[in-house]
């Protein structure tokens, strides 16, 4: 066989495939009811107690937060397919700069404090008692050219939400 028509073979293979990939694959979709919840943010060891918003649409799979930087929680939010926010089961991420602690861990930054080091911080929503939810954050050092997943993880902080 010519080397163009091994070519056109193997360009007629992948544009196949490709295409039956593109098939197959069905787009994201989450059972869920529209919700707008705002949360007291309360005992905060991750910074300044306050309120966290959060939006989601009809069937949506992604949400909308509202978080005040002085309260150290990530702006970004993972929500599961269903379920009310409520109930918990959603997670804050994304990077941070932090304070780093005397014990090793981490706190809000200071002006005059601590020197700052850059995280990225996961807060997982876990259902408490008497409809009150418990964030458990954890934080993985961000240095340049290695991903998050690649650092290990350490516990950070915590908060506990009651529903506004």
């Amino acid at each position: 066989m010519s080397p163009l028509l091994k070519n056109v073979a193997t360009i007629t293979t992948l544009a196949a495939t490709a295409l039956l990939l593109i098939a197959d694959s069905e787009p994201e979709v989450c059972s869920r009811s529209e919700e707008d919840v705002t949360f007291v943010v309360k005992e905060n060891t991750c910074g300044e107690d306050g309120t966290l918003h959060l939006v989601v649409g009809q069937d949506s799979c992604r949400a909308d937060v509202e978080v005040a930087p002085k309260l150290g929680l990530p702006a970004s939010v993972t929500v599961p397919e269903t379920g009310a926010l409520w109930n918990g089961g959603w997670i804050l991420n994304g990077e941070m700069e932090v304070a780093e602690s005397p014990d090793g861990g981490s706190e809000p930054p200071s002006d005059g404090g601590a020197p700052s080091v850059r995280v990225f911080r996961s807060c997982e929503s876990l259902p408490g008692v008497g409809g009150i939810l418990r964030l458990e954050c954890k934080d993985r050092r961000v240095s340049p050219g290695q991903a998050p997943e690649q650092v290990s993880q350490y516990p950070a902080c915590s908060a506990v939400l009651t529903q506004q």
